[in-house]
């Protein structure tokens, strides 16, 4: 029978009991009457709920700007400097210089008597004469050594030499050699450059020095 019949009938007889339309049998001992309601309630059935949908908001991130980048400069290396190298020195032939005159015409300078005592008495004996001179001379070129008596200025030559000193000897046996020599007197002696060849001379290359006083 259908559950929902029998508790239908159920409720329905206690309701015509309780309006007196349906007496109840009396029994020998009032016992009370239970009456038993069984209801079969059926499985629920799972109802489907509604599920949320979640509403999904999408950003959507505004364009892009470019923006510039300043780009690395690039930085100047250092240029390598090239080092010095220490060359060695070699030996070369340096000609002669020549000395600028402060006269023209001439190529070199005068030398300069370096004889410290001056005023020697030279009867007999030997002079020593020194100087100096800047230049090397060339082949064909000579310090020729003059000399004079104050009174008689024209120059003797006395010797031709590459050397920058000359010794003038003067005594009884070679007296004669110097004619120029009269007497008791003041003298005098310089050095100047000239050319020759073979004994020839053959031209003036400075001026004479200044003179250098001896005494006979």
């Amino acid at each position: 029978m259908n559950p929902k019949r029998v508790l239908l009938f159920a409720l329905l007889a206690v309701s015509m009991v309780s309006c007196g339309q349906l007496a109840p049998a009396v029994a020998p001992a009032a016992s009370p009457v239970v009456i038993v309601v069984t209801a079969t309630v059926p499985p629920a059935t799972p109802t489907t709920s509604a599920t949320q949908t979640p509403y999904v908001i999408t950003a959507t991130p505004p364009p892009a700007t470019a923006t510039s980048v300043p780009t690395n400069t690039p930085v100047p290396t250092n240029t390598p400097v090239p080092t010095a190298t220490a060359v060695p020195p070699t030996a070369t032939n340096v000609p002669p210089t020549a000395i600028p005159s402060p006269t023209p015409g001439f190529k070199y300078f005068p030398p300069t008597i370096t004889t410290a005592a001056k005023n020697i008495t030279l009867y007999p004996g030997d002079i020593v004469l020194t100087w100096d001179f800047p230049a090397q001379l060339e082949e064909d070129e000579f310090f020729q050594v003059l000399a004079w008596k104050e009174i008689k200025p024209a120059r003797n030559a006395l010797t031709w030499t590459k050397d920058r000193s000359w010794r003038f000897v003067v005594n009884s046996g070679n007296i004669s050699m110097f004619p120029w020599i009269s007497g008791l007197g003041q003298y005098y002696m310089a050095v100047q450059v000239i050319r020759g060849k073979d004994g020839k001379f053959a031209g003036e290359l400075s001026r004479e020095s200044a003179p250098w006083p001896w005494r006979w």
